[in-house]
């Protein structure tokens, strides 16, 4: 962003070994509905048309900025607005940045001094209180005036000199002290790239809006914890951000990387996006035995007041899952078994998810009848046709392959391999259609046990599973 240049007188201050900076002192009147003022030291705002009657519905901001300001001192001249008991018709205000009050319940200001209401028992004076008619000092180095108007009646409006107070040293001068570890870094406010600062830049320091904090580098905000969360899940993920952590930014520009996918409202408090694994531009990545859903959250420009006071924001989040799921016929997945996990958008997720699976079996290769293998049904040599099938289904963009099966006698410990991502060699084992699928894979091999086993035993039979995103070779290891 560029300012325009000024015509302006410049006053040198004294020389910088002396202790104080040279900067330059300057004036500018402005009547029109808002303005800038960046790095001056004395400006007068009048409302749009003064000395004659203001206009309706008017926003009006006019922004003070200085490096160097300790103060700022706000002086009528004359004020004159449409009186209303807490200013709700038309009223001038004094906000900083973040549009919250300098001074509390001193920052809005209606009415005038001659004005007068009337009332069953007759004529009597307003609240002068909320009446400028006094010089007033808020504190920091930059000060935003609003005007608003409603859309009846009108006054004259206001005639105001607003003093910067600066500091004897100039704050932008000094280097920040960071030998005990202080994250606070001093940046050049008007270098071309907001100092470094992802958010607010304001006497060569770095800051943040509401419900963020900074980051260690002193530079870059983050949300503070529990103000933006992923939570991890079958279906995808999900994004919940509270919105005092996005003040002025529309809920059309508060999405994900395809821009149609974006907040919508969760409760009064707090926004949602949701994506799947295979919509709003998300990414499955496969890599070391996991997959992962990646996406950006966009965050648009903060517009506060009529103006923009924060850039365009950029956050990278992920999902991480196993891939590798166990089904067997007596035990549960020996993973971590699916459910949601949520954790800090800032933060890396503190563990991967896995899916669970069920291996079931069948009296034939129709697959229609479960079979009880558990009272003596089970009789050596004779083909077992199994099934193995996700307990949640998968999302659309997600498949799963068989990779290993293995027999196992527990009691005498003994184990035998029936399936090494191909048919071991004299088991018989064979895939009813494929190796992997989205709902389910079935198999059949020939039932045995071992020569040491009891004749009423138990035999456990376990199978490795693949979860993969869609056409992913690389992932599902099928036999080839």
């Amino acid at each position: 962003m560029k300012i325009s240049p000024l015509l302006v007188t410049a006053v040198v201050g004294k020389p910088s070994e002396e202790g104080i900076a040279p900067r330059f002192s300057v004036s500018r009147t402005i009547g029109q509905c808002g303005g800038s003022f960046i790095g001056e030291t004395e400006v007068d705002i009048k409302s749009p048309g003064f000395p004659s009657y203001y206009a309706h519905d008017l926003n009006c901001v006019w922004v003070v900025q200085h490096d160097c300001a300790e103060s700022f001192t706000i002086t009528p001249r004359s004020f004159a607005v449409e009186y209303q008991s807490t200013c709700g018709y038309d009223s001038l205000s004094f906000v900083d940045s973040l549009d919250s009050p300098r001074v509390t319940g001193d920052n809005k200001f209606c009415g005038s001094t001659t004005d007068t209401i009337t009332t069953a028992s007759g004529l009597i004076s307003i609240d002068t209180s909320i009446v400028l008619r006094e010089p007033i000092t808020f504190l920091g180095n930059e000060l935003n005036v609003v005007f608003k108007t409603d859309g009846i009646d009108a006054r004259s409006g206001f005639d105001l000199q607003i003093t910067v107070n600066l500091y004897d040293i100039c704050p932008s001068d000094s280097s920040a002290d960071d030998s005990a570890g202080d994250t606070v870094q001093t940046a050049s406010c008007f270098d071309g790239n907001n100092g470094g600062c992802s958010h607010h830049c304001s006497a060569s320091v770095c800051s943040c809006p509401p419900c963020w904090t900074l980051g260690a580098d002193g530079k870059q905000c983050e949300f503070e914890a529990g103000k933006a969360q992923v939570t991890c899940s079958g279906a995808g993920a999900e994004i919940t951000i509270e919105k005092c952590a996005l003040v002025g930014i529309d809920q059309s520009s508060i999405h994900l990387t395809d821009t149609t996918c974006s907040a919508t409202e969760e409760n009064a408090d707090s926004w949602k996006i949701v994506t799947g694994f295979s919509d709003c531009g998300t990414q499955l990545g496969f890599s070391e035995d996991k997959f992962t859903l990646q996406n950006t959250l966009n965050l648009g420009y903060a517009v506060v007041g009529g103006r923009v006071v924060s850039r365009k924001y950029e956050i990278d989040f992920s999902c991480s899952y196993n891939n590798i799921a166990t089904a067997s016929s007596t035990i549960q997945a020996s993973n971590v078994l699916f459910g949601d996990i949520t954790f800090d958008i800032n933060q890396d997720q503190p563990a991967e998810l896995s899916f669970e699976f069920g291996l079931s079996f069948y009296e034939t290769d129709a697959y229609t009848t479960q079979a009880d293998l558990t009272n003596g049904a089970f009789q050596p040599g004779n083909p077992l046709f199994g099934r193995i099938a996700p307990t949640s289904a998968l999302a659309d963009s997600l498949e799963f392959s068989v990779g290993k099966c293995t027999v196992e006698d527990k009691l005498i410990s003994e184990s035998l391999v029936i399936l090494d991502t191909c048919p071991v060699d004299g088991t018989n084992f064979a895939f009813q259609a494929t190796q992997s699928d989205t709902t389910a894979v079935e198999f059949s091999f020939e039932g045995f046990v071992f020569p040491t086993s009891a004749d009423d035993t138990t035999i456990d039979i376990s199978c490795e599973v693949n979860v993969c995103p869609n056409n992913s070779p690389e992932c599902l290891k099928v036999c080839v």
